[in-house]
């Protein structure tokens, strides 16, 4: 996703990059991907089972999908921005950023203008997954559980969501209790402890017991 032109660009193995969906214009247009509009800003890219691609919209409020035959359309959500569950075609969000999907075709997103993260399911119902919807760091399970601002979420083959939160790096089960696998506070520190550790935004920095080292730039 190219953000700051409101395109989504496609890069090769050759490394050619050209322009997949989407035009200068920011905007919000379903079709086909020679004449779609998104807005500038976009978040989360997630590939879904059949081919298609999935886009967060984030200043749009909604899901975008973009099929394996070059045709995009809004996948959830719709110009009302706000919190409401229900089938895709009501369902409402506000920022939503991060999106993944698990082996099961559950697609989770990160609503972050409501503060909890969203389960879309194959059959197109969305509900809250777990966030209580006030920003902050509380752990717990769904009816708890706070969160900041979500940059991204991967899922690992158990559905164990693992993301990027604040200056966190946070752990969602599949029944939706979360906790806090490492961070504390904005910086940069190696440690044995992860729950000291320190994370420095926009620059991601983690080193846990040795094991891993990321940098996501």
């Amino acid at each position: 996703m190219d953000q700051a032109d409101a395109r989504v660009r496609r890069i090769t193995p050759a490394r050619v990059v050209s322009t997949y969906a989407g035009t200068p214009v920011s905007g919000f247009k379903d079709g086909d991907v020679s004449i779609a509009l998104f807005r500038q800003g976009m978040g989360g890219i997630a590939m879904g089972t059949e081919g298609a691609i999935y886009i967060d919209d984030t200043q749009n409020g909604r899901i975008r999908k973009i099929s394996a035959t070059g045709q995009v359309s809004t996948y959830a959500g719709k110009e009302t921005k706000g919190l409401v569950d229900g089938d895709t075609s009501v369902a409402e969000f506000l920022n939503p950023n991060a999106i993944v999907f698990d082996k099961q075709g559950n697609m989770y997103v990160a609503d972050n203008g409501n503060y909890c993260i969203r389960k879309i399911t194959p059959a197109g119902m969305v509900s809250r997954f777990t966030g209580i919807g006030t920003t902050g760091m509380a752990d717990g399970g769904p009816g708890v559980a706070q969160f900041q601002y979500i940059n991204d979420m991967v899922v690992d083959k158990d559905g164990i969501l693992f993301i990027c939160d604040g200056d966190r790096i946070r752990k969602v089960t599949p029944t939706g209790e979360v906790s806090t696998i490492a961070g504390s506070s904005t910086g940069y520190a190696t440690v044995t402890d992860p729950m000291l550790s320190s994370i420095t935004r926009p620059g991601w920095q983690l080193m846990l017991k040795g094991i891993f080292m990321w940098r996501m730039r």
